[in-house]
């Protein structure tokens, strides 16, 4: 799970790469994460990450593949007037598969994305949502 987050910041940092979207600079990150069916791995987490210009526009593909223990292919990613969704498929090293649709809003100092993963792995369903905020805090 700690995988799939970090890919979740990455994906808001698409986002906040672009050209009119949050500026780059040192962004406080907070995630929510829930489960119904793992209720013990409902957390929150605070992380602070540099988000440099044009860090993953060019090829979030590439970007992802270098994620440890899955391979991802992007369904959808639109990025546009404050708004931002995406889809994504991928397929597990230890086996299996999880889908992730999400939607969310931006600013020029914040950005929100509502994520919810469907994982299907070792004959075990779950769903799992995600509540990731950025508010950015100066220069890195």
């Amino acid at each position: 799970m700690k995988t799939m987050f970090a890919l979740m910041i990455a994906l808001v940092s698409l986002a906040a790469n672009a050209d009119g979207f949050p500026e780059p600079g040192l962004y406080k990150v907070t995630g929510n994460i829930s489960s119904k069916e793992m209720p013990m791995m409902a957390r929150t987490t605070e992380t602070e990450q540099c988000i440099k210009e044009n860090q993953f526009i060019d090829n979030p593909e590439g970007w992802m593949q270098q994620q440890p223990g899955q391979e991802c292919d992007i369904v959808s990613y639109d990025v546009a007037d404050g708004s931002i969704s995406m889809e994504m498929n991928c397929t597990l090293d230890q086996g299996g598969t999880a889908t992730m649709q999400g939607s969310g809003t931006y600013t020029t100092t914040t950005f929100q994305l509502k994520n919810r993963m469907n994982i299907d792995s070792g004959g075990m369903k779950m769903q799992i949502e995600t509540d990731v905020k950025g508010e950015r805090q100066g220069s890195c």
